[in-house]
């Protein structure tokens, strides 16, 4: 029986990132991914059942890393703005001056560290059980903005939350594709969009930020 060595595993991963990232999963080769790391296709199902076992293994922690991200934005919003805020005649200055004063360092501290892996989820995933990951994230931050809406009583039309969580996903993938070798300039891009598309949902909802 073979024994398994984390160094070669790795070395497929690695590689394997670099050809779902070039071509997506579809048109992806195992045999391309195996001889980049210098193993051979014995010692590849060692490791992986099949190809889509290791774009599994590739993509499924950036998945469940966007979900905690909003799921995470969430809950320290709701520790942040209590609900006894809004019943105060002044809330959206109370709300204002809050976010003014606190935005930037709560983005900082939730803000994960998206890689290129997260692109490849979103635009490489055609063919497996992610390829509507794409629609499925929207969704999640299209609810979002609507329960934002309902809590404030803004009632956000629904064409509007859509193309606003359509943008924002789109400005996320744009980031992290032009910034993926540059840790810091990208979390600074990634930190002063969110904001800013948080301030362009406060104004909607009257909030000047």
């Amino acid at each position: 029986m073979q024994i398994k060595k984390t160094e070669v595993e790795e070395a497929i991963m690695a590689e394997a990132e670099k050809e779902f990232y070039a071509y997506g999963f579809e048109h992806s080769s195992v045999r391309r991914i195996i001889r980049a790391a210098g193993t051979s296709i014995g010692n590849f199902y060692n490791y992986f059942e099949n190809k889509e076992a290791l774009f599994n293994a590739v993509v499924s922690e950036e998945y469940h890393t966007f979900i905690r991200f909003i799921t995470q934005h969430e809950q320290e919003e709701g520790s942040m703005l209590s609900r006894d805020i809004l019943k105060q005649p002044d809330w959206k200055q109370q709300i204002s001056s809050m976010l003014n004063r606190m935005l930037p360092e709560f983005i900082s501290r939730i803000l994960p560290d998206f890689s290129i892996r997260f692109v490849i989820l979103v635009e490489g995933s055609r063919g497996t059980r992610y390829e509507d990951t794409g629609d499925r994230l929207v969704n999640l931050v299209k609810e979002h903005l609507r329960e934002h809406g309902r809590e404030t009583g803004c009632d956000l039309p629904d064409d509007s939350c859509e193309l606003l969580a359509r943008q924002f996903m789109s400005g996320l993938v744009a980031i992290i594709k032009q910034y993926h070798h540059d840790e810091k300039s990208r979390n600074r891009l990634l930190t002063q969009y969110i904001i800013f598309v948080m301030s362009g949902v406060a104004g909607l909802m009257g909030i000047e930020l």
